[in-house]
């Protein structure tokens, strides 16, 4: 009986440290009788609790707050400091990887992009990935202890241990999912990794920074095409991880001509309609940049100059995500949808063709919108996996006794 009240007491500590810690963080700064009274805590165990924190460095006293209406002592407040602790995350969704090192401030420090050639073999691209954190690991002198977590988006369908469990057969980017990135990094770094579908961490990142509503679609277009679907403020993965997976679907047309969704609308197809746009002359503003044919983005800046083949192309691939969105809004009962990954830059098209779409449904519009964060939104979703899972980890280490402190 003993050993079980004990496991009790360490666990209600645990659950109360970490209350306190996401509290503290969530709210910038917080006195210690706001946090009791927040979380429903004795004033005692939140005193106790704290102590722990402080010792670790990650909470600090930060001035004296405003005193109660009734008068009496201002308040000592809190605040989390996370800025000595870093998290690398690589977000490998994009056609030019991003490579960022943040702290647990949600804070961006260094980050680059990288081309990749497509036809490089596996070990050129582990050899990218290692290169790229040693690169932000010394452009602020860091060693392995400095690092809370590497993390990192990948296309591909992963567990929560970050084990590849499937992938897109006819993916046309750089084939990340077909290497086994987790292992090759727990072994070359002492930290911990995590690797996350691309869209499913995008999805954490833009409803964490500012669309944190409690139901939301987020649709990623580019190179593939994927969703991330919030319930109940909580990210559905499914029982295979793979909710809200794109790449495979189909309706009665497209079964008729043996095309998916993704062969219609992503990139590949975008680059095969525009050549031909420009082979026929048909584009006022496409042109190719370089020696190698178009590229995604001579169509942007075609896009941006008002092109009508392309706002064209643009509006025809909204109406074509409009009807998959539509089925699954009505089917999920969600109202709220964001538009990110590359097809991003095209919001405005993609929002008119969207509108234009809903207003002949009998049901109400929903919310639409495009990504806050832009390329950035995966990112943030790593910073946001990494944090709570070290605080997960610093919250279950012995509480320090007051000889320690």
């Amino acid at each position: 009986m003993l050993q079980n009240h004990s496991v009790g007491v360490s666990s209600v500590r645990e659950h109360n440290q970490l209350a306190i810690l996401e509290t503290i963080y969530n709210k910038g700064s917080i006195s210690r009788a706001m946090l009791a009274k927040e979380l429903h805590i004795s004033k005692p165990a939140v005193a106790d609790n704290l102590e722990y924190l402080i010792a670790a460095g990650l909470v600090i006293e930060a001035g004296e707050g405003e005193s109660a209406e009734s008068g009496g002592r201002k308040p000592r407040m809190l605040r989390f400091d996370g800025s000595g602790r870093y998290v690398i995350s690589i977000d490998l969704n994009f056609s030019r990887p991003l490579f960022v090192l943040g702290n647990l401030n949600n804070e961006i420090v260094s980050e680059f992009e990288v081309s990749v050639n497509e036809s490089a073999d596996m070990k050129a691209y582990l050899s990218i990935i290692k290169k790229g954190i040693q690169i932000l690991m010394a452009s602020r002198g860091l060693e392995d202890e400095n690092l809370v977590c590497i993390a990192i988006s990948s296309p591909g369908i992963f567990d929560s241990e970050g084990n590849l469990r499937d992938r897109n057969p006819s993916y046309r980017g750089i084939p990340w999912a077909n290497i086994d990135i987790r292992p090759y990094l727990s072994e070359n770094f002492d930290v911990p990794v995590i690797v996350r579908n691309d869209i499913h961490a995008a999805t954490i990142g833009e409803w964490a920074q500012g669309n944190s509503t409690e139901d939301m679609i987020f649709l990623g277009c580019g190179l593939g095409v994927g969703a991330g679907i919030v319930l109940d403020g909580e990210l559905l993965e499914g029982k295979n991880f793979s909710a809200g997976q794109l790449y495979n679907y189909t309706d009665f047309a497209g079964f008729k001509a043996g095309m998916s969704l993704e062969d219609r609308i992503c990139m590949n197809a975008l680059l095969q309609k525009s050549e031909a746009a420009l082979s026929n002359g048909s584009a006022k503003y496409l042109k190719a940049s370089g020696d190698n044919g178009l590229c995604f983005q001579d169509i942007v800046y075609a896009y941006e100059k008002g092109d009508p083949i392309v706002l064209d192309m643009i509006y025809e691939i909204g109406l074509e995500l409009a009807v998959v969105v539509s089925n699954m809004m009505n089917f999920l009962s969600i109202r709220n949808l964001v538009i990110g990954g590359e097809y991003a830059v095209f919001g405005d098209c993609l929002l008119n063709a969207f509108d234009d779409f809903f207003s002949c449904q009998t049901a109400s519009k929903p919310q639409l919108g495009v990504s806050l964060n832009g390329r950035y939104s995966g990112i943030y979703g790593l910073m946001y996996l990494a944090r709570n899972n070290y605080f997960r980890v610093v919250c279950k280490r012995p509480v320090l006794s007051k000889a320690e402190v």
